[in-house]
C-alpha cells in the first residue's frame, strides 16, 4: 500500500472508506457555525475550515466501525482540535516561554472543565463543552483509564504544539530532539483512544503498561510525522529552522533534498518494521481484545496517511 513514493505500509493493514460518514462534513460545517468557531473576524478559521474534509477523515480513520454516532464525533472533533493546532502555531512563536507554558495551561484547563472565560481559548471552550462531553460519553463504557487516556494525550500534544513547537522554528534541532517532539506535534496520537471506542476495542490495563506499548504508541505518531514532512519539505524549504525531518538532515548533512527524502523514508521503513514487530509480540503475548486495538492503531495510521493525500487541505 504505496502512499508515497519512497513510503509504504503493509498492504494488510486495515485500510478504506467507511460508507457510513457519507454526509458527515455538511454536518461538521453546521456544528462549527453553531459552536461559534466559523464565526472570527478575522476570517482565519472560516477559511482553514473550507479547506477540511472532516467526513472523509472520519471515513478513512474508522474504516471498520459501524458506530454513526463515533464517526461523526470524529468528523466533528477531527476539525475542531485542528483549528486550536492551527492558531496555537501562529500565536505561540510569537511569546515568551512563560507566556507558551499560561497558554498550555489554559487549554489544559478547559479540557478539564475549568472556566476559561478570560482566557486567550475561551472561543473554543464552547466546542469543547460539546465534543468533548460526547466524546467522553462515548468512551465512559472503558472506564477512568481510557478517559485518562484521551485527556492526557490532548493534553501533551497541545502542550508540545505551544511549548516544543515554537523552539523548532527558532534554531535547527538535533535528530534525538527531533525524535522526541515530532511524534506528539503530529496530532495523530490524539486519534488511538478513539480508535478504542469506534471498534469496542479498549486498551487492556496490562497491555497500556507494557514498555512495547509504551514504545508503540509514539512510534505512530513518528511513522505518519516522517512520511508527512517528505511531502512538505519543499513547501517548508524558506532558509529557516522548521520541524521537518528532511531539511534538519539535509541542514546537519548538506546533503541534497532526493538524498534527505532517501534518508528518510529508511527511517520511516524501519519505523514500520519496528511497530509490526512490537505489534507482533504484543498479539502474541495478550490476544484478545489486544489484537483488534493494535488493528485500530493500523487503521488510523493508514487512514490518515491516506487523508492527507486526497484532502483540500493537502491537495489545495
Amino acid at each position: 500500500m504505496t502512499r508515497h513514493p519512497g513510503f509504504s505500509l503493509p498492504a494488510d493493514w486495515p485500510s478504506g472508506r467507511n460508507s457510513l460518514a457519507e454526509g458527515m462534513s455538511a454536518q461538521t460545517h453546521a456544528w462549527l457555525a453553531q459552536v461559534g468557531l466559523t464565526t472570527d473576524p478575522n476570517g482565519r478559521r472560516a477559511r482553514a475550515a473550507r479547506k477540511f474534509d472532516p467526513g472523509s477523515y472520519a471515513a478513512l480513520v474508522h474504516p471498520m466501525t459501524t458506530r454513526i454516532e463515533v464517526l461523526q464525533a470524529t468528523s466533528d472533533y477531527s476539525i475542531y482540535e485542528t483549528l486550536i493546532d492551527d492558531e496555537m502555531e501562529v500565536v505561540a512563536p510569537a511569546m515568551t516561554p512563560i507566556q507558551r507554558l499560561a497558554l498550555a495551561d489554559s487549554i489544559t484547563a478547559m479540557l478539564r472543565g475549568e472556566d476559561v472565560s478570560e482566557s486567550p481559548v475561551s472561543h473554543f471552550a464552547a466546542g469543547w463543552a460539546d465534543i468533548g462531553g460526547r466524546l467522553l460519553a462515548l468512551g465512559k463504557p472503558y472506564g477512568d483509564a481510557w478517559a485518562s487516556r484521551f485527556l492526557g494525550t490532548m493534553e501533551r500534544t497541545f502542550r508540545t504544539v505551544v511549548c516544543d513547537g515554537p523552539l523548532a522554528f527558532e534554531q535547527w534541532l538535533d535528530e534525538e530532539t527531533y525524535t522526541q517532539v515530532r511524534p506528539w506535534d503530529s496530532n495523530l496520537l490524539m486519534y488511538l483512544p478513539l480508535a478504542e471506542v469506534a471498534d469496542d476495542a479498549p486498551c487492556p490495563p496490562r497491555v497500556a503498561a507494557d514498555p512495547r506499548h509504551v514504545e508503540i504508541v509514539p512510534l505512530c505518531g513518528l511513522i505518519f510525522a516522517l512520511m508527512n514532512d517528505s511531502r512538505s519539505a519543499f513547501k517548508e524549504d524558506t532558509g529557516s529552522p522548521t520541524m521537518n525531518s528532511v531539511l534538519i538532515r539535509r541542514h546537519h548533512t548538506g546533503s541534497t533534498i532526493a538524498e534527505s527524502v532517501a534518508y528518510v523514508s529508511a527511517w520511516h521503513g524501519r519505523c514500520v518494521a519496528r511497530f509490526e514487530t512490537l505489534a507482533t509480540e504484543l498479539n502474541r503475548d495478550y490476544g484478545e481484545p489486544a489484537a483488534r486495538y493494535l488493528a485500530g492503531m493500523r487503521g488510523v495510521l493508514t487512514g490518515i496517511t491516506e487523508w492527507t493525500h486526497t484532502a483540500p487541505r493537502y491537495t489545495g
